[in-house]
């Protein structure tokens, strides 16, 4: 191969590597003009030396380029450039005596040597280049392969003639065959791939469009369920007499029910109150009936049958009768009671009332909704008095449990009363001096003699040995041999 042929092919690798000037050209490396024969007449051959040799090495190794040229790239004076020469030449002698373990790819045309590095020129050192540069696009044609896309192969076309004329290697080698090979399968990977994005994007829209189309359905069976609910709503306000239009919230919906809760509870309690309250004006009556004679029983008034005012009014009652004899004012009512305020127009008898007539004027629906909120009001009644019965019998446990806490209490101040009694005891018991020369510790002295230094001079001992369990009787024979 002519030097001219290798410094074309050289130039192309390069390009095809992804060297661009715009890229490469900043700080102290503008304005350099690389060409193909940067290394034969140009005269920044060492600048560009420095460059090429930088690109190539980060597309061997980028994570092990950061760390060799740390401090040492971009060169910035002699020092710097001996350093990066030498840092250089280490890797790429170690690229090349690797290339026999298969790990990495370096012509056996190529040599590799320190003295190249020392002026950056010549047939030599453009060899040792060609074969850096044929390492580094081995290195970026497996990558390539691994990442498996289209573009990566389509922009790698170029590279690869390059390095298969720069190799020595034809078409019918084994290596060209399987290559192919490769490439043909990473066509047939993009392609399924990409026709399994196109399925996927068909499925997407697919499900987009059934959820779009199953919301319409439901937008329009809330619609229908809506009109629907006011139409009920309509209906039974028209039947209950409950005032409600289209736009009515909830809260005046549960208002306008709550009124008329309350209406159906006077209509069905006010009957059975009045009917109380007119059994215990007749109890009364009677009560007094019975004070002012026991004996007549012809003037008790029947609950059941009569009713007590018009009864009364009546002036040919035997009750105003027997108050006329006695010469007493008859019972006469307040007004303002509403007890007894009815008219005397009306029936007398409670049998008499005009109840199914009354009955009639409501409907059968209104009734069942009167039946059954009384029987909603009773539940409720009932579960509050089991609420409350629930209630006592907390109190009624919790009330236990004090008194047995009281007692408890109880015993402990007896027993610190009793504790108390002893230490007043021990503190009563004189100081006892162990001092047996004392005259008091003489039993031939008379202890009636001086009785203040006996009481103060008492033995401690003595009074120790004393039996507690007996206390009381122990300490009043003691105070029995004291005293005498």
């Amino acid at each position: 191969m002519s030097a001219e042929l290798m410094r074309k092919l050289f130039y192309q690798t390069i390009i095809a590597l992804g060297f661009h000037r715009k890229n490469q050209f900043v700080g102290v490396y503008t304005g350099i003009n690389i060409d193909q024969n940067v290394f034969y007449t140009g005269k920044e051959h060492n600048r560009a030396a420095e460059l090429l040799i930088h690109f190539l090495l980060d597309i061997v190794d980028t994570k092990r380029c950061k760390q060799v040229f740390f401090g040492l790239f971009p060169v910035c004076d002699t020092r710097q450039a001996r350093e990066f020469r030498t840092a250089a030449f280490k890797w790429m002698d170690e690229l090349k005596r690797e290339s026999s373990t298969a790990k990495t790819i370096w012509p056996k045309w190529s040599q590799v040597r320190r003295s190249f590095f020392d002026e950056c020129i010549g047939y030599r050192f453009e060899n040792m280049m060609w074969g850096l540069c044929v390492s580094a696009a081995c290195k970026y044609l497996l990558y390539a392969s691994r990442v498996s896309t289209l573009d990566s192969c389509n922009t790698l076309g170029s590279l690869k003639d390059n390095l298969f004329f720069i190799l020595g290697l034809t078409d019918d080698d084994s290596q060209i065959k399987k290559i192919n090979s490769d490439k043909l399968y990473i066509y047939k990977a993009y392609s399924s791939s990409n026709d399994d994005r196109k399925r996927a994007l068909t499925a997407v829209n697919k499900e987009l469009i059934y959820i779009e189309a199953r919301k319409q359905r439901i937008q329009k069976h809330r619609t229908f369920t809506e009109k629907k609910i006011i139409a009920i709503m309509s209906k039974l306000a028209s039947s209950c007499g409950i005032s409600l239009s289209h736009t009515s919230t909830l809260a005046q919906i549960q208002q306008q029910l709550d009124i008329h809760i309350r209406k159906i509870k006077y209509l069905v309690f006010d009957l059975a109150e009045w009917v109380q309250s007119q059994s215990d004006s007749t109890n009364s009556i009677n009560f007094i009936l019975g004070v002012l004679n026991q004996d007549n029983k012809n003037f008790i008034l029947d609950a059941k049958k009569d009713l007590p005012l018009p009864f009364l009014e009546n002036k040919h009652n035997e009750w105003t009768m027997w108050l006329q004899s006695e010469n007493t004012q008859p019972y006469t009512i307040d007004p303002s009671d509403q007890k007894l305020n009815m008219k005397t127009s009306e029936t007398t008898y409670f049998d008499q009332l005009d109840t199914e007539s009354d009955y009639k004027k409501y409907p059968e629906s209104n009734t069942k909704l009167i039946t059954s909120q009384t029987s909603d009001i009773l539940n409720n009644l009932d579960l509050k008095i089991s609420e409350v019965d629930q209630r006592i019998d907390n109190l009624l446990a919790l009330k236990e449990k004090m008194l047995q806490l009281k007692a408890k209490s109880a015993r402990i101040i007896k027993m610190e009363s009793q504790n108390t009694k002893l230490s007043k005891y021990n503190e009563f018991i004189p100081d006892i001096t162990a001092d047996r020369s004392h005259p008091y510790n003489n039993h031939n002295t008379n202890y009636s003699d001086n009785p203040i230094l006996s009481r103060e001079q008492i033995d401690r001992n003595n009074l120790l040995n004393l039996d507690f369990r007996n206390f009381d009787s122990n300490y009043s024979n003691w105070k029995s041999q004291f005293t005498s």
